[in-house]
């Protein structure tokens, strides 16, 4: 898909989206004034996902598009346009990438699926509070796996403390 896709013209890849968006986007949560929660959104998540719509940037291999940065650029512009809401994003925006660039291979099998509505119970992930073995660590300590959740995090000293809200 994403090899068809990338060797589109912009303009015709631009009336693709933008054709499929207003013929699929529910139209009552059309310019949302606020963030929408997963009760609200969750219809939206799944036809991007039913699409295969739904991770434009991540590579095919892990289920997503493979879109080039300018065709990614193409369908949020459109999505913008449109009035469309945020998804629930954290785990396709954030986690997975961070998994797909630096997550050892056991991490890539186990995670990324649970992103991916194929595997979500209810259609929806829940979150790992476990830290992910990883012999690669960041800056600040070891990578911690959130698929979607609420929480908050607070200054301790040097350190950040995360609480679930």
């Amino acid at each position: 898909m994403s090899d068809l896709l990338n060797a589109m013209e912009d303009d015709d890849f631009r009336m693709l989206v933008r054709e499929w968006i207003e013929a699929n986007y529910p139209p009552e949560i059309r310019n949302p004034a606020k963030r929408l929660h997963w009760s609200e959104c969750s219809v939206w998540y799944m036809k991007l996902a039913e699409k295969g719509w739904l991770c434009p940037s991540w590579p095919q291999e892990y289920g997503g598009m493979g879109l080039t940065p300018a065709k990614q650029i193409i369908m949020i512009d459109e999505m913008e346009r449109h009035g469309c809401a945020r998804t629930v994003d954290q785990g396709v925006l954030m986690i997975g990438p961070l998994i797909i660039a630096h997550g050892s291979q056991a991490q890539k099998d186990t995670y990324l699926p649970k992103i991916l509505p194929e595997s979500m119970s209810g259609a929806r992930a829940t979150v790992s509070r476990t830290r992910v073995p990883t012999s690669r660590r960041c800056a600040r300590g070891p990578i911690w796996t959130a698929i979607t959740t609420s929480s908050t995090a607070r200054k301790s000293g040097p350190r950040w403390r995360w609480t679930r809200t």
